[in-house]
């Protein structure tokens, strides 16, 4: 009986040994990934997860892979899509402010009189006509 209460002691022990090596790799694990997905969110870049076995916890990684993978391909579009409206805007920007420029200058001209009487009339009855149909 005492023999067999030791086998079965034994044999817990070696039981809570295993488990207990488990949880601590489970840990160290967990603490890789919970420091690689900072150093991720710290803007580090090229950084994946990497695990040798195909468990739970394997496959958990490889997804998060996944998901960095979309995130950083939705920030290169997002910032691509900044870029093409900072240009759009700086051209509307532009092509606005270009022809108005004219038009001021003509209309200081006119206004200080630095346009003669020929030129006027000229601008004046083109006015003038492209108004009427």
């Amino acid at each position: 009986m005492i023999t067999l209460l030791g086998i079965i002691i034994a044999v817990l022990s070696v039981a809570v040994c295993i488990f207990a090596a488990r949880q601590v790799t489970q840990n160290r694990r967990i603490s890789y990934m919970k420091k690689t997905i900072e150093d991720i969110l710290g803007g580090q870049d090229g950084i994946r997860l990497l695990s040798d076995k195909e468990d739970t916890l394997g496959g958990l990684m490889y997804k998060t892979n996944e998901l960095i993978d979309s995130y950083r391909q939705q920030k290169q579009n997002y910032e691509k899509e900044q870029l093409s409206k900072k240009k759009l805007l700086a051209n509307l920007s532009h092509d606005v402010r270009t022809p108005l420029v004219s038009v001021v200058g003509y209309l200081e001209a006119v206004v200080q009189e630095r346009v003669d009487e020929k030129t006027k009339q000229i601008t004046s009855k083109q006015r003038w006509q492209k108004r009427t149909p």
